[in-house]
C-alpha cells in the first residue's frame, strides 16, 4: 500500500518529475570544451550565497558499491579531475581509478557516436590532451575555489560543449542511446505494485534521508544471505517495475527534499501528502507542515486551526475520498527502517488535528506566545534542557499516533512530563498542556478546562489550588517564593507530609498581609478545602494520574492569581 501511493503521487505530480531514469541534480561547476578538445574554462553554477548550485536533468546516478562506475557525463571530482578528498586526513588525494573508470566512459560513449562532434571533442579532451587540459584547469582562477570546495565536500561537474547552452548530460538522445548499448538488461516479470507485466529492476534507487547512508533503500534485498529463494537472487524475490521504481524512488526523494511535505523529531523523519492536488489540499499541506516542525506563535497557530476547521465543517468542501498519508522512516545501518504509516480520510484527519488543539489548549499561552499545540513544543518540554534530539523513539511513535488517530495520548507522555516538574521543580505552560491532554482523553466525563476550574470536584486537583494560594501570600508577605521548589514535588507525591505544615503557613503568611488581601485569600482557602471531603482526609501518596490533576489545580490557579490590576482590584474589595 506504502508503494502503490507512492506511485499514484507521481502519476498526480508528473510534472515535478522528468522523463525515466532522469532526475534534478546539483551542478556545481561546468567545463566548456572546444570542438577540438581543449579546455576552454570553468562556469560556476552555485548560487550567491555558495550554499546551493543550480539544478539539471540528468541520468539519476550510478548504485556504486565497491567498484568503480561513472555517471553518464556528469560526476564528481574524483572521476572528472582525478582526486578527491582523503576525510580522515583531510587533504586531497589522487583517485587513478576512478578517472581512468570515466576515460573509459567517454571511450565507450564515442564508439556508440562517432559522428557527434560533442563526444568526439569529449573523448579528445581525455585521451589525447589531458595533460595539457589539466594544466589549464589549474591555470584557471576558479580553480582554487574549486579544491576548497573539494575540502568541505563532494563537488558535482558536467560539461559543456563551446558556446551550446544546455549541458552534455542534459542530452536524453545520448544518455539513452548510450544505456541501450552498455546498461543493464533486465528480466521481464509481473510488477507487484502495478501488477502489469514489464521489465523488473534488480535493485532499487537509494532514497536516503536524515543520518542514513547516501546508499540507504526502503526497498532491499541481501544477496547470497539467505534471500535467493527458488533460484531468485535481489529484486526477483519481491518484483518491482522499473517504472514503478522510479516512481517510488522519485516520489519518496522529492517529499523528503521538500519543507512542505516533511517534518523530522529526533532521528525520525516525517513524509506526509495528500491525495487531491488542489487548492485546499495545499493549504492543508502547509499549515500541518508548520504545526509539526517548529515552535507555533499563537496568531499563526489559529490560522492552522481555521484551516483544519474549515475542512472537518464542510465550509471548504473536499472530495470523500480525499485521503491524508504520513510515513515516519528511520535510518538503519544501509537500509530505511518504516517506523509508522497511516492512511486516513483527511476530513477524519482534520477532526483528530482539531480535537488536539482543544485537548492541549491551556490560559498561559498569551504570555508565551508559543502554542502548546505544535508538538515540536510539546516533545521538547519533556527532554532534558528542551533538546528534541533526545526524545526517545518509542515516545515519538505513540504520540504521533495518538493525534493522528484521536486516541489517547500514551503513558510515557504523562511520565515524562512528570519527571520534568520534578527536575525543574516548575510546571510550564507546555507541561500543564500535556496533562490537560493526557486526562482529557483519558475520561470523556469530568474534563480539565482550559481556565480554572473551582467547581471540579477532584481532591488533587484542589489541594494544587490550595499550594498555589500559599506561594502567592508567601510571594505577597515577603516578596519571595521558596515554597515552590521546596515543596511542590513532594506535595505531589506525599501529601499528608507537608499539607499540615503548608496550612501553618498559610496562617503564618495571613498574619502579615493587609486586611483586605488577608480576607481574600482566607475566603479562597475555605473554598478551596470546601470542595475536599473531610472525612477522606489528605491523601497519603498520589499515583501519576493524581499528580497530573494536581499540577493542573496548582498551574490553574497560579495563572488566575498572575493577572496583578484584576486581582490586586478584588484582592482589595473582598469583604
Amino acid at each position: 500500500m506504502i508503494l502503490k501511493a507512492l506511485c499514484d503521487f507521481f502519476e498526480r505530480h508528473k510534472d515535478l518529475f522528468g522523463p525515466l531514469g532522469m532526475e534534478y541534480k546539483s551542478i556545481d561547476f561546468v567545463i566548456c570544451i572546444s570542438r577540438d578538445g581543449q579546455f576552454l574554462r570553468f562556469e560556476d553554477m552555485r548560487k550567491p550565497d555558495k550554499k546551493e548550485s543550480s539544478k539539471f536533468m540528468v541520468e539519476r546516478m550510478n548504485m556504486r558499491t565497491a567498484k568503480e562506475e561513472a555517471n553518464i557525463l556528469y560526476d564528481k571530482s574524483a572521476y572528472i579531475l582525478g582526486f578527491e578528498l582523503e576525510k580522515q586526513k583531510k587533504v586531497l588525494k589522487s583517485t587513478p581509478k576512478a578517472l581512468e573508470c570515466f576515460k573509459q566512459f567517454t571511450s565507450h560513449l564515442y564508439e556508440v557516436f562517432p559522428q557527434d562532434m560533442r563526444v568526439k571533442a569529449l573523448n579528445t579532451f581525455y585521451h589525447e590532451k589531458w595533460d595539457c587540459n589539466k594544466q589549464l584547469m589549474e591555470e584557471h582562477n576558479l580553480w582554487a575555489d574549486i579544491q576548497s570546495e573539494i575540502k568541505k565536500r563532494d563537488v558535482w561537474f558536467s560539461f559543456k560543449y563551446e558556446n551550446e547552452n544546455r549541458l552534455l548530460s542534459e542530452d536524453g538522445e545520448l544518455v539513452l542511446a548510450y544505456k541501450q548499448q552498455f546498461g543493464r538488461k533486465l528480466q521481464r516479470g509481473r510488477c507487484l505494485v502495478t501488477g502489469k507485466l514489464t521489465d523488473i529492476v534488480d535493485l532499487v534507487y537509494p532514497t536516503p534521508i536524515y543520518g542514513s547512508k547516501s546508499t540507504a533503500k526502503l526497498v532491499s534485498c541481501n544477496k547470497d544471505k539467505g534471500f535467493s529463494s527458488y533460484g531468485k537472487e535481489q529484486g526477483e524475490n519481491a518484483p518491482i517495475g522499473e517504472c514503478a521504481e522510479f516512481a517510488i524512488t522519485s516520489s519518496l526523494k522529492y517529499l523528503h527534499s521538500e519543507s512542505r511535505h516533511k517534518f523530522r523529531i529526533g532521528s525520525k523523519t516525517f513524509v506526509f501528502w495528500v491525495s487531491s492536488t488542489n487548492d485546499v489540499s495545499d493549504e492543508f499541506e502547509d499549515m500541518f507542515a508548520a504545526l509539526w516542525g517548529a515552535p507555533v506563535d499563537n496568531e499563526n497557530a489559529e490560522r492552522m486551526r481555521s484551516v483544519f476547521e474549515a475542512i472537518y465543517s464542510g465550509k471548504r468542501p473536499i472530495d470523500s475520498e480525499d485521503t491524508f498519508y504520513v510515513l515516519a522512516l528511520k535510518p538503519n545501518s544501509a537500509r530505511i527502517a518504516l517506523s509508522y504509516w497511516a492512511e486516513i480520510p483527511l476530513k477524519e484527519f482534520s477532526g483528530n488535528i482539531l480535537k488536539h488543539f482543544d485537548d492541549v489548549a491551556i490560559i498561559g499561552d498569551q504570555r508565551t506566545n508559543k502554542n502548546t499545540a505544535s508538538v515540536f513544543t510539546m516533545l521538547r518540554s519533556v527532554t532534558r534542557e528542551s533538546n528534541s534530539s533526545e526524545v526517545k523513539s518509542n515516545l515519538i511513535d505513540a504520540v504521533v499516533k495518538s493525534i493522528f488517530e484521536g486516541t489517547a495520548y500514551p503513558y510515557p507522555l504523562l511520565y515524562a512530563a512528570l519527571q520534568r516538574v520534578r527536575t525543574e521543580q516548575r510546571v510550564s505552560s507546555a507541561i500543564a498542556s500535556i496533562l490537560k491532554g493526557f486526562l482529557n482523553r483519558l475520561n470523556n466525563t469530568d474534563k480539565v478546562d482550559y481556565m480554572l476550574n473551582k467547581e471540579l470536584d477532584n481532591p488533587a486537583y484542589q489541594l494544587g489550588r490550595f499550594f498555589a494560594v500559599v506561594a502567592r501570600m508567601q510571594y505577597l508577605a515577603s516578596e519571595r517564593d521558596t515554597l515552590t521548589k521546596q515543596y511542590l514535588v513532594v506535595a505531589s507525591t506525599t501529601p499528608v507530609s507537608i499539607f499540615p505544615r503548608l496550612m501553618q503557613l498559610s496562617n503564618y503568611y495571613s498574619s502579615k498581609l493587609s486586611d483586605s488581601r488577608r480576607r481574600f485569600y482566607d475566603k479562597l482557602q475555605r473554598e478551596i478545602m470546601g470542595r475536599i471531603d473531610a472525612s477522606a482526609g489528605i491523601p497519603a501518596v498520589m499515583s501519576p494520574t493524581e499528580k497530573a490533576n494536581f499540577y493542573l489545580g496548582y498551574y490553574h490557579q497560579k495563572e488566575d492569581l498572575f493577572q496583578p490590576k484584576e486581582k490586586e482590584s478584588s484582592e482589595h474589595s473582598a469583604e
